[in-house]
């Protein structure tokens, strides 16, 4: 199956399935949602609940986004799928207000970590600012450099 979109059949046991690429919701939810029951049968938690979305958003005085964090908490722990600060507002305190504020939310989730990751254009050196620590990366062909960090709550 090289193209995009397509199918293709897969035969493992003598019994034949086929594969196909996917951007439906219900696909998608569907596969999330099964590994997460499996994963409390395999590692049983006490805070088991379903993932929480929890972003905040950054508007000027006309309204306009201009800056937000994206999350999920999920067991003990607060990913942080995206921060962005428009260039604008960058250097300002903003991004270190919005990362404060979703700490002090996964604390009272009762996360007892945070994690995210970012290139080494972006902004490594603001989450080691934060408190942050790196716990792996990895190179790209082109240069780049994917750093992970975590933080201890």
């Amino acid at each position: 199956m090289s193209e995009r979109r397509g199918k293709c059949k897969l035969m493992a046991n003598s019994e034949v399935l086929t594969l196909e690429t996917t951007d439906r919701e219900e696909d998608i939810e569907f596969i999330e949602k099964s590994l997460r029951q499996q994963n409390r049968l395999e590692a049983p938690s006490k805070q088991s609940k379903e993932p929480v979305k929890y972003n905040l958003v950054l508007k000027d005085s006309s309204g306009d986004v201009v800056g937000g964090v994206i999350t999920t908490i999920y067991r003990y722990s607060m990913y942080v799928e995206t921060l962005w600060i428009d260039e604008k507002y960058r250097k300002g305190g903003y991004g270190t207000q919005l990362m404060k504020q979703a700490e002090k939310t996964a604390r009272a989730h009762g996360c007892t970590m945070m994690q995210l990751d970012t290139f080494n254009y972006q902004a490594p050196e603001f989450y080691k600012k934060l408190g942050f620590v790196q716990f792996g990366e990895l190179g790209y062909k082109e240069g780049f450099v994917r750093y992970y960090f975590s933080k201890v709550l």
